[in-house]
């Protein structure tokens, strides 16, 4: 079993983002994270610090697409729900 990985509100904000600098670095690096299985683990205020970011840069709708599996715009990029691509 590999080692737990933490994963930092500004990466959520980055794989979130499409603007955000670092976006393609943040999806390649989440990609291979997903794919080998590793386990991504963030505490409640890294969360609510990435999408309190999301939300003053991307707005409520983006904000409430992170949210909602199924609902984001990342069904191309690392996961098909969950925290997404937006804008």
């Amino acid at each position: 079993m590999s080692q737990p990985v933490f994963v930092d509100a500004s990466a959520w904000v980055a794989v979130t983002n499409r603007k955000d600098r670092n976006h393609k670095e943040a999806v390649q690096i989440f990609r291979r994270l997903l794919s080998s299985s590793a386990r991504l683990v963030a505490t409640t205020w890294t969360a609510y610090e990435a999408l309190t970011i999301v939300k003053s840069r991307l707005g409520f709708r983006a904000t409430k697409s992170a949210l909602t599996p199924g609902q984001s715009s990342m069904q191309h990029g690392p996961m098909s729900g969950g925290i997404g691509s937006r804008t």
